[in-house]
């Protein structure tokens, strides 16, 4: 299966539903709203922060809505899984079944609606072609940790979950049976066939409580001209925990049996059912938290993980719908539910669509095919190229803007002075009291005497004197700013700024061409000087070779070889027999033979050791040996590694005895125990 897609993370989704109370009159302890809380009792709280959370009046519509999405996207080629999760009598076969308004009847629906309109219309005068997309149904229900097919419940067949391949990592059931279905009434028609023959039985808080997983497989395969599409949906109902104390008796045991419940079948089931959702719970634990944490996962740990693994960790979307019994009495499998769901909604898994293309595909189709996904690759391109932002200007032109900035700033500056100083012209009385400025009226000296009483009349025009002198301002305001740009000197200006920016460039290129060589003629010397010390030190270590090697040996030419005369052959020599060797020390192997001198041959070391016999010990028939290295060592001296040196005197010594703790070789000694042996001379 190839991705033609980019994998998507995606996390499970969870939605928290509350059935609504059995009994109105018991105590509730699970509120909703934007958190969920449980009242635990003595004080406790439990809080929990879920995306979707549906309180009792919550209809079989709402629940289904929240995972649609979900379920729909198997028509795309994305595999999904919606299961349920909760205790006994919390809703788990309601929401998933109900009265043919569960998840499972409504998905099976929309999946058929979705296939049927994504197929083009047949005319009415032509015989309606097959459809394109072929779906098939399996049903199966894990009864402790065995798998049975519950569409075929007379097969002989083992059903095993394996992996399909070594590259392949989808799992199947080997020995399932699947029947292919053309629509939602046909598919629906086997599913309540083989939930008839589901394991139920009857508890305290349920009266058909289900007691295995059922699971119901939609495989769905699309082929297109090019391109087939294949996708399968998990739809899980999980079987209810409960504790051991909430069993009752079992009905079919004996009377011997009510004292012991773990001898009941209920009991058996209690416990399978619970070890398999305690491994879902491991699971989950370890896939939220990360292979950093724990990277290994528990998949095989349960017939129900292993058929789950994909959908927990592996290429599929999926939604858990937690539910939750709102009394009090329920309120710590409550929160157990609900601490399971919180760990779920924090897996991540990589999803993507499974697309291959079809084997039997002629040259001409897959060119078309091609040539529409070059088509699409150009649009997105050319949409990718209209969406990206503009360029950022080059060096040299952001430093042409900064120029031009600081002078739009010089600029504005003239023009506020410039304002002030009319501002100051147009009215006297502002004006005579700046310095700066000389302001000449043309009054005479007789009214002004007179207009020194009174205020001055404001004047709305300026006098000539005044107007010179403004005109003399600006003329030095040009020379500072200079004048302002028309069209013309627009276009000059952009010509120098090209001129400029070209300048620029070429210096930058130029330096960075400058540093360049300057760095390569660094390499090159350093380079040389590399060189030359390697040659150096070669010179110095030949030099030394020279001096350790012998000189070469000198060639002779070979002799000529001369014929030689058979001699005759010398007479044998006349072997003379040794002398008689001089009889060694006798041992006695009692007390006569301390104060004597031996010599212990080593076998170990190859090579013999001299010491003196200090002491006898008669229980154990063993002569301790004081070696002249000051080492003390008991010895059986009829062993044929000893050598007598000199014959001993029968007198101990004391003060070179050797300590009690001595380890000695206990099992050897009474080998050797007896009497006094004579050891003969050869």
């Amino acid at each position: 299966v190839t991705m033609d897609e980019p994998a998507e993370l995606s996390n499970i989704r969870v939605v928290v539903r509350v059935r609504p109370a059995a009994d109105k009159e018991a105590t509730e302890a699970v509120k909703c709203g934007e958190q969920l809380e449980v009242d635990c009792g003595d004080g406790k709280r439990f809080t929990g922060a879920f995306a979707d959370i549906l309180g009792p009046a919550a209809s079989q519509a709402d629940v289904y809505r929240k995972v649609e999405d979900v379920v729909l996207q198997t028509t795309e080629g994305i595999n999904a899984c919606v299961m349920a999760y909760g205790q006994t009598g919390a809703g788990k076969t309601h929401t998933m079944l109900g009265e043919n308004d569960g998840i499972i009847p409504k998905a099976l629906n929309a999946l058929f609606d979705k296939l049927g309109s994504d197929e083009p219309p047949t005319p009415v005068a032509q015989t309606p072609a097959p459809r394109a997309a072929k779906v098939s149904v399996s049903l199966l229900q894990i009864l402790g940790e065995k798998l049975e097919d519950l569409l075929s419940p007379n097969s002989e067949l083992p059903l095993r979950v394996r992996q399909a391949s070594r590259i392949n990592d989808e799992l199947y059931v080997s020995g399932l049976s699947s029947i292919v279905v053309d629509d939602a009434e046909a598919a629906l028609k086997v599913v309540n066939r083989g939930l008839k023959g589901r394991r139920e039985r009857s508890t305290k808080r349920n009266d058909a409580s289900s007691r295995s997983h059922a699971v119901l497989r939609v495989d769905i395969e699309k082929t297109d001209d090019c391109e087939v599409v294949k996708s399968r949906l998990y739809l899980v109902d999980l079987a209810g925990s409960e504790r051991a104390s909430a069993l009752e008796d079992d009905a079919e045991g004996s009377p011997s049996k009510m004292y012991n419940p773990s001898e009941t079948v209920r009991f058996r089931e209690h416990v399978d059912i619970n070890r398999s959702l305690s491994a879902l719970g491991n699971v989950v634990s370890a896939l939220s938290d990360g292979p950093t944490k724990r990277p290994h996962v528990p998949y095989r740990d349960s017939t129900l993980t292993r058929l789950l693994q994909d959908s927990l960790g592996g290429n599929t979307r999926t939604a858990i719908v937690a539910c939750c019994a709102p009394e009090s009495i329920y309120a710590d499998e409550s929160v157990s539910t609900l601490k399971f769901a919180d760990r779920a909604q924090r897996v991540l898994a990589r999803v993507y669509a499974n697309r291959d293309v079809v084997p039997s595909a002629s040259d001409a189709t897959l060119a078309n095919a091609l040539k529409k996904a070059k088509d699409e690759i150009r649009r997105l391109k050319e949409a990718l190229r209209s969406a990206s932002p503009v360029k950022p200007p080059s060096f040299v032109k952001q430093m042409q803007l900064v120029d031009v900035t600081k002078s739009l700033q010089a600029e504005v500056e003239a023009l506020r002075a410039e304002n002030a100083e009319l501002r100051k012209l147009l009215d006297p009385q502002m004006a005579a009291s700046v310095k700066s400025v000389d302001m000449v009226s043309r009054t005479s000296p007789r009214k002004k005497k007179k207009q020194r009483g009174r205020p001055p009349r404001p004047s709305s025009q300026p006098d000539d004197v005044s107007i010179t002198q403004f005109q003399q301002r600006l003329e030095k305001l040009d020379t500072v700013v200079g004048p302002r740009p028309t069209s013309a000197s627009t276009s000059k200006l952009a010509a120098e700024a090209a001129k400029l920016e070209e300048k620029a460039a070429s210096k930058l290129l130029a330096e960075r061409q400058a540093q360049v060589e300057e760095e390569l003629s660094q390499d090159e010397a350093e380079f040389e000087r590399i060189r030359r010390e390697r040659e150096e030190l070669e010179r110095q270590l030949a030099e030394m070779e020279a001096v350790d090697e012998p000189p070469p040996p000198v060639k002779t030419p070979p002799r000529p070889q001369r014929r030689r005369r058979r001699r005759k052959p010398a007479p044998a020599p006349i072997v003379q027999s040794p002398p008689p060797e001089e009889p060694s020390a006798v041992l006695f192997g009692d007390m006569r033979d301390v104060g004597g001198r031996v010599e212990v041959f080593s076998f170990r070391f190859n090579r013999a050791y001299a010491g003196d016999v200090v002491a006898y010990d008669p229980k154990r028939g063993l002569h301790c040996v004081a070696y002249d290295d000051g080492e003390k060592k008991w010895h059986d001296l009829f062993d044929k590694s000893i050598k007598c040196l000199k014959a001993g005197n029968g007198r101990e010594t004391p003060d070179m005895l050797p300590p009690s703790t001595t380890p000695l070789s206990l099992s050897h000694a009474l080998a050797r125990r007896g009497g006094a042996r004579r050891r003969t001379p050869p």
